[in-house]
């Protein structure tokens, strides 16, 4: 199977899942809400702002435990798939989609309380409370999915999740050769494999620059700039896969969010 396919093959795959999710959030949402409204009518309570604010949790509880499945397969499928961590076009495609994800939670407390409720009209101030929480809520989540979409981005950038990852590889072969070249005794071949440093060395540059800017204590600082003396040693030849690794983990490790937006920034 070849690393085409496993790209479509895995879009398809995250698509049905998707759609399977969606679905089953939407019927258990529908009936977590339903079992709070019968759960009132047996109090014989009225709706009020606070039942209202239940609601809200119900509907963004289901929706951020959505987008964890969501954000957790694609990672799942990323080690069949490593180009699904790109940043151009696919962590772009699914960033969009997680946004819209997240925005449809306001749209479902809106829809619910767009029309007159059979409990009476609720008051304007109330109402705009509530989608005041729903609001604030949403916009945490797409923080925390931009966090993660840098993050995964900063794996893509340098290949975590490939399993034969090739740097710049030169071998010159001398031998005897037959039909290739017939009319010479000895021939020199270079081949020249994988991808150069550059972007290794914007992105070290990068980091190095704003590391002040991550607000770092002593020990933690002492770290990262470890691991940045580490790649730029490894920037000095042929990059080792697993020193380049090994590095931007323990990085990514020691200043979380931070670091994987600014050197996901820098790799795009």
């Amino acid at each position: 199977m070849n690393e085409e396919f496993n790209i479509h093959a895995a879009r398809r795959l995250e698509n049905i899942r998707l759609s399977a999710l969606l679905e089953a959030s939407a019927v258990q949402r529908e009936a977590d809400l339903n079992a709070l409204l019968r759960a009132a009518a047996a109090r014989r309570g009225a709706m009020s702002g606070g039942l209202l604010k239940q609601e809200v949790e119900i509907i963004l509880a289901a929706t951020e435990a959505m987008v964890d499945t969501v954000i957790a397969y694609r990672k799942e499928l990323a080690a069949r798939a490593p180009d699904l961590l790109l940043a151009h076009p696919y962590l772009r495609e699914f960033h969009t989609k997680l946004d819209q994800l997240a925005d449809g939670a306001v749209i479902a407390v809106q829809q619910r309380h767009a029309t007159r409720s059979p409990a009476g009209q609720f008051p304007a101030a109330t109402l705009n409370a509530v989608m005041g929480v729903a609001t604030r809520r949403t916009k945490v989540l797409k923080n925390k999915i931009s966090n993660e979409i840098q993050a995964m981005a900063l794996e893509g950038a340098l290949g975590m999740h490939r399993r034969d990852r090739s740097q710049q590889v030169t071998n010159v072969f001398h031998g005897p050769v037959g039909n290739v070249a017939q009319n010479s005794e000895y021939f020199n071949q270079t081949a020249n494999m994988g991808t150069q440093p550059h972007d290794l060395t914007r992105l070290v540059t990068e980091l190095t620059a704003h590391l002040d800017e991550l607000n770092l204590d002593t020990r933690q600082k002492q770290r990262a700039e470890a691991q940045i003396a580490a790649l730029k040693t490894e920037l000095t030849g042929d990059p080792d896969p697993a020193i380049v690794k090994q590095a931007a983990r323990t990085l990514r490790n020691i200043t979380e969010g931070a670091v994987g937006s600014l050197l996901a920034t820098a790799a795009q």
